[in-house]
């Protein structure tokens, strides 16, 4: 697989980053990749190589692609990250002997921008997201590199999602009264780069690589972005005693998608569900505008 030709474009009132994507072992059309977000927030956007690669490299290692090839350096971090997250996702799916997949790009000797600690999430309305910021906001105080400044609120996130504009707009309204409260910005995002393989098996397995390429697409902004846990360490899904498997994020596996100069966490795997309906039981606006998974 090679991904080529990155740009970033703004036209009207959306700026995107892009990039051309070309099977090589797979007689399958090439396809745009994009992540868009509003004008107001071009300057967040980074155009390097690190989003494509991390939101396309387990579909094309899964595929049977013997390399994948990006243009431009990477993080040397991310690619030695990259590597191990295969051999934990190889280890709870695959055969043992599956060879992995060829990271053919030149490798960056410093981080790519030397940016400000700025930090965010994953806004998507639900319970874990909206405990994971209380949480947040309640132990860290407001100018720490760690506090949520910013939450990203991605377009048709999970497989199940509603992808009707009107949903996402008004979504996104809801969900700006709850911002405000919280002195953070929410930031809209919409990214195709689901549609490398649209399966349900590789959402299984590649959900949080998908929520890590958008992080990286915002490292301009951000430094570091933490995705809500949705289960707790109990009843995470075992395997055995001693190996669980991840559906779509695990705590093992979702910082393996982040980079020297873009962290990725996994956040508030030690609370239940219940204990995270508790801790945001007294905020009137997130009851008001609470956003489950289903057709939310």
């Amino acid at each position: 697989m090679k991904i080529e030709n990155l740009r970033q474009i703004t036209e009207g009132s959306k700026s995107r980053i892009s990039a051309d994507l070309i099977w090589e072992d797979n007689a399958w059309p090439g396809i745009t990749i994009f992540f868009e977000t509003d004008k107001e927030f071009a300057s967040a956007l980074s155009d390097g190589p690190e989003s494509f690669l991390v939101g396309c490299v387990l579909p094309a290692w899964h595929h049977g692609e013997k390399r994948i090839y990006v243009e431009g350096k990477i993080c040397p971090e991310l690619h030695q990250n990259l590597m191990t997250a295969m051999n934990w996702i190889r280890h709870w799916f695959y055969e043992p002997t599956r060879p992995l997949i060829m990271i053919e790009s030149a490798l960056r000797s410093e981080p790519a921008k030397a940016a400000m600690q700025r930090s965010g999430f994953f806004f998507s309305g639900g319970i874990d997201c909206l405990a994971a910021l209380y949480d947040n906001h309640k132990h860290y105080p407001r100018r720490h590199p760690a506090a949520f400044r910013d939450g990203l609120l991605i377009y048709g996130q999970n497989i199940e999602s509603n992808t009707d504009p009107e949903v996402f707009k008004q979504t996104s309204k809801r969900l700006a009264e709850v911002a405000a409260q919280s002195d953070i910005t929410l930031i809209p995002v919409h990214t195709n780069i689901r549609m490398v393989d649209t399966s349900r098996f590789m959402f299984s397995i590649n959900h949080a690589a998908i929520l890590g390429a958008v992080g990286h697409a915002f490292s301009n902004r951000l430094t570091s972005i933490s995705i809500s846990a949705s289960d707790s360490i109990p009843t995470l899904t075992l395997v055995n005693k001693y190996n669980f498997k991840p559906h779509g994020s695990h705590p093992v596996l979702d910082p393996l998608f982040g980079s020297y100069g873009m962290k990725i966490k996994h956040d508030g795997v030690a609370a239940s569900r219940l204990d995270k309906v508790k801790l945001i039981s007294g905020w009137d606006a997130a009851f008001q505008n609470i956003r489950v998974c289903g057709p939310n």
